[in-house]
């Protein structure tokens, strides 16, 4: 840790802040708000390289809105040889059902929307990136720490039960119904009922790719993960 401060020593610009206990990603990361002074803040990865003209996008939509969370496209870095990979397709970020974080090409819907080539493309996650201004990230093979593998499935399980709302059972359904203990959730979603839509409110009905004519279904079986079949109006087990 000695070498990192002495390092960092002659960028003035930049602070050290250390944690007195282990705390995960999300937490280190707003921990370190307390000390930042600028009025914008940008999280980036240690494994992160950045190229050229990467800020500048970012703080242009963030000046048009204050409340725009913004990406940019990410590049590929290979984790044993450092090469770096120019990324030639779009793509946005999204969650599978089991809430594993994916790479999905652009829907011909938002290609249409998407009119010129540094326009951003809209996205719930964080992956919805502004082209052409890129980060590079390495993705590595294996994490370099362990914790458990009921780590893991406890906090996804948690995620379920807070953010699905009933749609959770897919969630179970799909991975096979293995579950851990999570312990209590009920303050999560009792904060969830106060700054969010409340449960009867949400749409419910069949969720279809309206570009590629496919939908969610389970082929009429209670059991068994969910897959894209050709869309039919009616039949099966719909979402």
């Amino acid at each position: 840790m000695q070498q990192l401060d002495d390092y960092m020593f002659t960028y003035t610009k930049v602070k050290v802040v250390r944690a007195s206990k282990r705390l995960g990603l999300i937490r280190a990361w707003l921990m370190t708000t307390r000390h930042a002074t600028a009025p914008i803040l940008t999280y980036l990865d240690s494994y992160c390289e950045c190229t050229g003209g990467w800020l500048e996008p970012l703080l242009d939509r963030i000046t048009r809105n204050s409340t725009t969370f913004v990406c940019l496209r990410i590049d590929f870095i290979n984790g044993s040889t450092l090469r770096y990979d120019w990324s030639s397709f779009e793509y946005i970020g999204c969650f599978s059902w089991s809430l594993d974080f994916v790479f999905k090409p652009v829907s011909k819907i938002k290609e249409r929307r998407h009119n010129y080539a540094a326009k951003p493309l809209w996205s719930h996650t964080m992956a919805g990136v502004v082209l052409f201004f890129r980060v590079g990230h390495i993705f590595r093979g294996s994490r370099p720490y362990k914790f458990g593998e009921d780590v893991s499935k406890r906090n996804l399980q948690r995620l379920a039960e807070v953010g699905l709302y009933e749609y959770a059972q897919n969630y179970y359904e799909f991975t096979g119904h293995k579950t851990v203990a999570y312990g209590d959730v009920s303050w999560r979603k009792e904060l969830r009922r106060k700054i969010f839509v409340p449960k009867d409110t949400m749409a419910t009905g069949e969720l279809r790719k309206v570009w590629s004519e496919k939908y969610l279904d389970r082929s009429g079986q209670n059991v068994g993960p969910l897959k894209e079949y050709p869309y039919r109006r009616g039949g099966g087990e719909q979402y």
